[in-house]
């Protein structure tokens, strides 16, 4: 079942990032999030906030102009020479 959020409240999006081994891990860069609906970048690679070691979130605050629909979320993380792109499809659904 897809999360439903109405326009015009803060959207907290959440990531949780695991080493091969599947422990907690950080990457040496950055961790960037990025929204899309219908083609639509409405968040452009975007700096997360770390939480604590390998968790991260980025709080989007939405707009009675931002389209209604589903959104797309790609968690863009980068150490050293590796890039990981993890996606998201239906992230979550925007209403009036």
């Amino acid at each position: 079942m897809i999360t439903r959020y109405k326009r015009g409240n803060c959207i907290r999006l959440n990531v949780t990032i695991k080493d091969a081994d599947g422990a907690l891990y950080d990457p040496v860069t950055s961790v960037k999030v990025t929204l899309t609906s219908d083609g639509t970048d409405y968040l452009s690679a975007q700096d997360m906030t770390k939480i604590s070691t390998g968790v991260y979130y980025y709080d989007w605050q939405t707009d009675g102009d931002d389209a209604t629909g589903i959104y797309n979320m790609k968690i863009t993380s980068v150490d050293s020479s590796k890039t990981v792109v993890t996606e998201n499809n239906c992230a979550f659904e925007l209403f009036t």
